[in-house]
């Protein structure tokens, strides 16, 4: 536990602040701190402000973030598995990718990354969320986005052939 500030000096992207707490808040910091495993109160405290900023801009429609749609339903539902598809295609500048995981009962979960606007995000889980035969829908998203993706140039699709690839 770091219970007093070092004089170290610090990297040149970390700035040093100060806070005040009550102690009945610095002893439940400390002890979270323990049963987490962070080293130190700064690291403790970096990740609440982490999480707490997350929290801040999910709620700004319009910012970019990445993250996964966790959905469970039943495969053998007439006409489901095309209706998925259908989301995903209509969505293909968000959905990254998917992986589906076969559960019993000819359930399956199947997970997609994502990227985008909250707001598309979140249309395409509302979407997934009033989709019969889906039970279950979930969105997690993170501030870290994922590296750019090339796109192909207009030159470069036309002079492509038609055919099996």
């Amino acid at each position: 536990m770091d219970t007093e500030m070092s004089q170290e000096p610090l990297p040149q992207n970390v700035s040093r602040i100060s806070i005040s707490l009550p102690n009945a808040l610095l002893q439940s910091l400390d002890e979270m701190m323990e049963n987490r495993g962070f080293h130190n109160r700064s690291q403790a405290i970096a990740d609440m402000i982490q999480t707490g900023l997350l929290s801040y801009y999910q709620n700004d429609p319009a910012e970019v973030m990445a993250g996964m749609v966790t959905l469970v339903y039943d495969e053998s539902r007439r006409g489901l598995m095309q209706k998925l598809v259908k989301i995903q295609r209509d969505h293909v500048a968000e959905v990254i990718g998917s992986q589906h995981v076969l559960l019993e009962n000819a359930h399956v979960m199947e997970v997609w990354v994502v990227q985008g606007p909250v707001h598309r995000l979140q249309a395409i889980t509302d979407q997934l969320v009033g989709t019969r035969g889906v039970s279950s829908v979930n969105l997690t998203v993170t501030s870290k986005l994922l590296p750019p993706v090339h796109a192909r140039r207009q030159q470069d699709a036309d002079a492509e052939e038609p055919g099996p690839a």
